[in-house]
Formats: structure tokens, sequence, C-alpha cells
């Protein structure tokens, strides 16, 4: 079967989680969702772009979705996993760049920080900041920065010394 085939075939089974889980009726049902999705895109990390899926828009907002404060942290973790695969994948297949995918993704994700429990803030920090959004090239650095800015600042203020003492934007 062609790459080409592949890459239908896969866009075809991610558009059908995300069509499955619109009748998510708990969270239990949510992280099974998110669990599939993880497993798909990490199945499937190597071979494809996951920056060129037609139905990112889709993927994006029901993402932003698991992200709701009402949610459980394991949710929440998961989804910052998936967040993760997306932007390493997207990195490297473009030559660092993440394109109109930083819009997309990130307009769910930015909210999330000021909510978030400890530990998923701490790997917000270490996995999507650190690792994705600081590898950006200056110019879509800053295209981002202010809604990044204004999304870390509130969550921030908790007086929890070990996410206050990251130096979340030491770029040696």
């Amino acid at each position: 079967m062609s790459d080409s085939k592949d890459f239908k075939k896969f866009e075809k089974t991610l558009s059908n989680i995300l069509y499955s889980s619109a009748g998510a009726a708990s969270w239990s049902d949510l992280l099974s969702f998110t669990k599939e999705i993880c497993k798909q895109l990490d199945d499937k990390k190597e071979k494809f772009n996951f920056g060129i899926l037609t139905d990112k828009n889709s993927l994006s907002k029901r993402l932003a979705q698991c992200l709701n404060p009402e949610c459980p942290g394991g949710v929440h973790e998961v989804v910052i996993n998936i967040y993760y695969m997306l932007f390493q994948n997207i990195l490297a297949k473009n030559e660092g760049k993440l394109g109109d995918n930083l819009a997309i993704y990130s307009s769910g994700l930015f909210p999330f920080f000021t909510y978030a429990s400890k530990n998923n803030k701490i790997k917000m920090l270490d996995k999507i900041i650190q690792e994705c959004f600081l590898k950006l090239e200056q110019n879509e650095l800053y295209l981002c920065l202010s809604g990044l800015l204004s999304s870390l600042i509130p969550g921030l203020d908790d007086n929890n010394e070990e996410i206050t003492q990251k130096n979340i934007f030491d770029l040696r």
C-alpha cells in the first residue's frame, strides 16, 4: 500500500475516533478517547507528517475540550502528551517550524495552564514550552509570545516554589 493510501487510512481512523468522541458522556469516555488518539499518533509518528492532517481543526477543538477544568488531571496529562507528540512530529518534519499549526493548537492549549494541576503545569512547562515552543524560530515564537506569556503568568501565581523556580526561559 502506498504512503498516500496509508495516510488516508490513518486520517480516516482519526476522524472515526473524533466522531465517536462526540458522544462522550463521562470523563472516563474522554480518557478512552484521548488514549486512543495518543496510541494512533504514537504508532504513526515516524511515518507521517501530522502538520498536514486535513481535520486538524476538529482535533484541536476536541483536545481543547478535554482540557476543560472539569476534566480530571489524568485526561489533561494524556492531552499534554498528545500535544507534545503533535508538536514534536510537526517540528521534526517541517524544518523546526509549526506554521499554521501554531495558532490552531495553541488556542486550546494556552488557557489550560492557569487552572492545571501542579504536575500538569510542570509537564506543560517541560514538554510543551521548553521542548517545543522555545525551540521555535524567533519569528514563530514572536507570533505566540503574547498568548504564551498571558497564559503562563496567572498560572505561576500559585506560591508553588517548584513551578516558580523553574527557569523556563533559560535558552542555553
